[in-house]
C-alpha cells in the first residue's frame, strides 16, 4: 500500500500505519529512514520482516543505527526511474564500517557496465560511469527525441539493437562483483583547477562521530569565484564546531577539499519524494559578525591582512577566516602575508586550527614577532613602491597608523615611527630636530636612499618637516610630505602647564570619544586602563609603565613644539585640516606654513576633530587623497573641499 499524501513524512503516521496495516515490507529513502529511526520507536508487536532503501547514498552510520533498532534485513538499491526502479541490490551487514554502503550488484534481468569516456569497459578498482541495460530499461521519453538520443544509447555489448542507459552516476567495480558508489558526474566540480568529487566530502563528514548527515555543495557567491560548502545535521543532543569538522577534514582530505564553510542544520531541505533538496540549501552569508575591534597593533594588522586576503572592508578578532569565505589558495596568500608582515612561518593546519584573529594572535606568542614598542614599527614591510613613513603624534605611539593598512594599496609598505622612550626610558631629546634626526637614522636603515615619503600628525606634522629638511640636505628626494592638523609652533596651543589629569582626559577623548563630565572625574592610570579594556581598546595591554611614558611624553611634546624653528622645505605639502577644531587664533590656518614650505600647499578639509582625524570616518578620506598622491608621487585631488596656496 502506499502512505496518504505527504504520510511519507511523518514519522508517527508511518509507525502506526506499519503496527495497524501489519506490514511486513517498507521502503525507504535514506533522509526519511534517518527521520524515521530517530523520531520513532516500535513497539514489539509489528510485523516487519525487511526494509529497502534507495534514492541516495546510504550511509554506514545509518545502517548502524537501524540495526540498533531492528534485526531485520536492510537492502540498499540502487537504480533509475527510467530502469523500472532498481538495477542492483545489496544485503546490509551489522558490521560494516565504510563510510558508504555498496550499491550492490546487478539485479538477474538487469545488466549494469561501468564505462569511460569512450564507452570502453574499465578495468577493477576504476571509476567511470555507470550504463545500464536489461529487461527494465524504458523505450525512451515521450515526445523527447533529443533527450532519449542523449541518455538511451546503443548498446555494444547485447544483443543487436538493444540500447543502454547513461545514468550520469559515477562508481567502480569492487573484487567482489560489487558496485561502490563514487557519486554523479554532475556533483564532481572543478575549483582552482581541481576536480573534486562532493560525494567524497560528504561520505567523510557522515564518518564524524558527531555528525548525521551531510551534503557539500559548490557556491558560487561572486563570478568565477566558487567555494565548497558543507551542511551537517548533528546527532541528536550533540553539538557540532564546524571548525572541528574542517580540521578533521583536513587530516583525511588534501587541503583543496576542505570546504570554505560549514553550516549547521537541524535537518536537510527534502524534496517532496524525501531527497536531498541541493537548491534548497541555505546560502553561508560570507559577512563579518564579530563586533570585537582589534586590541593591539599586532591584531590590528591581522585584521587588515585577513580583510585584505579575502577581499572585504573589515573584519572582527573573533571572525573566521574560513567562515568568511577563505579557503586553502587564500589560505597559503594570507600565510605569505603573514610572513613577510610580521617576519613568522605559519603552515595552512595551524591557520585551521586558529581561524580567527584572536586565535591567531595567541599561536603567535610563541613566535618572535615585531615589538610593537620598538623605535621603527613595521606596519607592513614588503611592497614594491617606497614605504610611508609615519610620525607619532603628541603621545608617542604610531599604532594609530596602522589602520592604514587596511586603505592603502597592497604594495604600499608602511612603517610608523615611535619615540624612543618607550624603550630608553631616560632618553630626552632636547629639540625637535634631533628626534627627527635619529628617526631618520631609523628611516635609512630600511630605506637608504630617496625618494622618501613622509606623513605626520601633530608633533608628527613638524618631525615629518623636520626629517624632510634633513633630507633636503642629504641632496634626497621628498616627493611628498604631508600633515594632519599641524600649524608652526608661534601659534600652536599651549600645553605647557598642562597635569596628567588634563593629559588623560584629552587621551580619553581622543581614543574612546567620553562626554565632557570628564573634567570633575580624577583618572589615574588604573582608571584609564580599565576605561580602555572596556571599550576592548589596543593600549589596554600596556604597561603602567608605557602608559607613564606617554604621559611623559604628551608633557615634553609641548616645550619641544614650542622651541622649534621650522627651516624652509623646498619642495610641496599635502596638509589635512581638522574643520571641527576650535583654533586659537584667526591666524592659524595652514597658510602660516607658507614661510616654510617653497612649494605648492595643497589643503584638503576633513570634518572631523583635531584627535578624530584617526577615526575610521575621517580616516577613510584621508586615505582616500593620500592613496592619490602616493599614486602619482605629487599630491593629486580628489573629491574633497581643497584650496591651494600659492
Amino acid at each position: 500500500m502506499l502512505a496518504k499524501p505527504a504520510g511519507h513524512k511523518d514519522p508517527a503516521y508511518l509507525a502506526e500505519l506499519i503496527q495497524s496495516q501489519r506490514i511486513t515490507t517498507f521502503h525507504f529513502v535514506p533522509p526519511m529512514l534517518q527521520s524515521f529511526l530517530d523520531n520513532t520507536s516500535l513497539a514489539n508487536g509489528h510485523r516487519l520482516r525487511r526494509v529497502f532503501c534507495s534514492g541516495e547514498a546510504l550511509p554506514a552510520k545509518l545502517q548502524k543505527q537501524f540495526y540498533t533498532t531492528f534485526e531485520l534485513p536492510l537492502y540498499n538499491m540502487y537504480g533509475q526511474t527510467e530502469t523500472a526502479i532498481e538495477a542492483t541490490y545489496w544485503e546490509c551487514h551489522s558490521e560494516t564500517e565504510a563510510a558508504l554502503i555498496p550499491l550492490g550488484r546487478p539485479m538477474w534481468n538487469m545488466r549494469v557496465y561501468v564505462l569511460d569516456g569512450g564507452l570502453q569497459l574499465v578495468p577493477v578498482g576504476v571509476g567511470g560511469e555507470v550504463y545500464v541495460a536489461g529487461e527494465g530499461l524504458a523505450r525512451g521519453y515521450l515526445g523527447r527525441p533529443d533527450l532519449t538520443a542523449e541518455h538511451f544509447i546503443a548498446c555494444p555489448f547485447g544483443p543487436a539493437g538493444s540500447r543502454m542507459y547513461r545514468s550520469g552516476d559515477l562508481a567502480k567495480w569492487r573484487p567482489d562483483g560489487a558496485l561502490d558508489s563514487l557519486g554523479r558526474l554532475d556533483n564532481q566540480v572543478k575549483i582552482r583547477g581541481f576536480r573534486i568529487e562532493l560525494g567524497e566530502i560528504e561520505a567523510a563528514l557522515s564518518h564524524q562521530d558527531s555528525v548525521v548527515r551531510a551534503a557539500v555543495i559548490a557556491c558560487e557567491d561572486q563570478p568565477g569565484h566558487k567555494q565548497l560548502v558543507a551542511y551537517v545535521v548533528p546527532k541528536v543532543d550533540t553539538s557540532v564546531e564546524p571548525t572541528t569538522l574542517r580540521q578533521a577534514l583536513a587530516d583525511q582530505l588534501p587541503d583543496y577539499m576542505v570546504p570554505a564553510a560549514v553550516v549547521v542544520l537541524h535537518a536537510l531541505p527534502l524534496t517532496s519524494n524525501g531527497k536531498l533538496d541541493r537548491v534548497a540549501l541555505p546560502v553561508p552569508a560570507f559577512t563579518p559578525t564579530s563586533s570585537r575591534t582589534p586590541r593591539t597593533p599586532q591584531e590590528e594588522i591581522l585584521c587588515t591582512l585577513f580583510a585584505e586576503v579575502l577581499g572585504l572592508e573589515h573584519i572582527g578578532i573573533d571572525d573566521s577566516f574560513f567562515e568568511l569565505g577563505g579557503h586553502s589558495l587564500l589560505a597559503i596568500r594570507l600565510i605569505s602575508r603573514i610572513r613577510s608582515t610580521l617576519g613568522v612561518e605559519l603552515t595552512i593546519r595551524s591557520l585551521f586550527e586558529a581561524p580567527t584573529v584572536g586565535t591567531l594572535t595567541q599561536r603567535l606568542d610563541g613566535y618572535h614577532t615585531a615589538d610593537t614598542l620598538v623605535v621603527l614599527l613595521p606596519l607592513r614591510s614588503h611592497g614594491s613602491r617606497p614605504p610611508l613613513f609615519c610620525l607619532h603624534p603628541a603621545g608617542g605611539l604610531s599604532w594609530p597608523y596602522a589602520a592604514l593598512l587596511r586603505h592603502l594599496p597592497s604594495e604600499q609598505p608602511l612603517y610608523g615611527l615611535q619615540s624612543r622612550s618607550f624603550t630608553h626610558f631616560d632618553w630626552s631629546p632636547s629639540t625637535i630636530d634631533m628626534m627627527a634626526a635619529d628617526y631618520l637614522q631609523e628611516i635609512q636603515v630600511v630605506q637608504p636612499k630617496g625618494p622618501y615619503y613622509l606623513l605626520g600628525w601633530s608633533l608628527g606634522a613638524a618631525l615629518a618637516h623636520a626629517i624632510a629638511t634633513q633630507l633636503q640636505d642629504q641632496n634626497e628626494s621628498v616627493p611628498l610630505l604631508a600633515m594632519l592638523d599641524y600649524y608652526p609652533p608661534t601659534q600652536d596651543i599651549d600645553l605647557t602647564e598642562s597635569t596628567d589629569q588634563d593629559i588623560f582626559t584629552t587621551l580619553i577623548r581622543t581614543l574612546l570619544d567620553e562626554p565632557d563630565e570628564l573634567d570633575h572625574e580624577v583618572i589615574s592610570v588604573s582608571s584609564f586602563k580599565e576605561r580602555l579594556r572596556q571599550a576592548n581598546h589596543p593600549m589596554a595591554s600596556l604597561d603602567d609603565s608605557i602608559v607613564q611614558a606617554i604621559v611623559r611624553q604628551f608633557r615634553t611634546a609641548s616645550h619641544l613644539l614650542k622651541s622649534f624653528s621650522p627651516r624652509p622645505f623646498h619642495g610641496d605639502l599635502l596638509f589635512f585640516r581638522a574643520t571641527l577644531s576650535a583654533k586659537e587664533s584667526p591666524e592659524q590656518s595652514p597658510e602660516a606654513w607658507h614661510p616654510y614650505i617653497h612649494g605648492r600647499i595643497e589643503v584638503h578639509d576633513i570634518a572631523c576633530l583635531h584627535e578624530k582625524m584617526m577615526h575610521p570616518e575621517p580616516l577613510a578620506q584621508i586615505s582616500s587623497i593620500l592613496t592619490a598622491a602616493l599614486n602619482a608621487t605629487l599630491p593629486i585631488t580628489p573629491s574633497s573641499t581643497k584650496e591651494t596656496i600659492t
